[in-house]
């Protein structure tokens, strides 16, 4: 796991998937996970990676959830640079009905990566969750 200030995360290679624990719901572990974000692409596209779909666990339980106006703000910034992305399944751990909430509004108002498909999950449904990603590597 990679310890950052203010988000731990950890590469899972068999399958490949991207866990970002985030440890506080500020801008600045929001700039982390862009960063992290941008990494990621990068690994993806040098290991020759962009034909198979990504995974990706955005676990939000100790942190809450970011300020949304920067995240969707930072996102915007990154689309040039994640375009050429597969499609995407993430899974956000919560167990904050607000957080949930908002979740869903946001997928709602999200329009920019329609491919995509994300669910939520309680932390003590974070077992369910990654059998629910897992279980479309056979999409591919």
């Amino acid at each position: 796991m990679t310890s950052y200030s203010h988000i731990n995360t950890k590469y899972h290679t068999d399958p490949d998937i991207l866990e970002v624990i985030f440890m506080d719901s500020g801008r600045k572990a929001v700039d982390e996970y862009a960063q992290v974000v941008l990494e990621y692409a990068q690994y993806l596209r040098d290991n020759n990676k962009l034909n198979q779909s990504v995974y990706i666990i955005l676990d939000i339980t100790q942190s809450g959830m970011y300020p949304i106006n920067y995240g969707i703000k930072k996102l915007s910034e990154m689309l040039d640079h994640i375009s050429d992305l597969p499609k995407t399944y993430g899974i956000y751990i919560t167990d904050d009905s607000n957080d949930r909430y908002m979740i869903e509004q946001l997928g709602h108002f999200d329009s920019t990566r329609k491919q995509d498909s994300r669910r939520i999950f309680g932390s003590n449904e974070r077992e369910n969750g990654i059998e629910w990603l897992l279980s479309h590597k056979n999409d591919e």
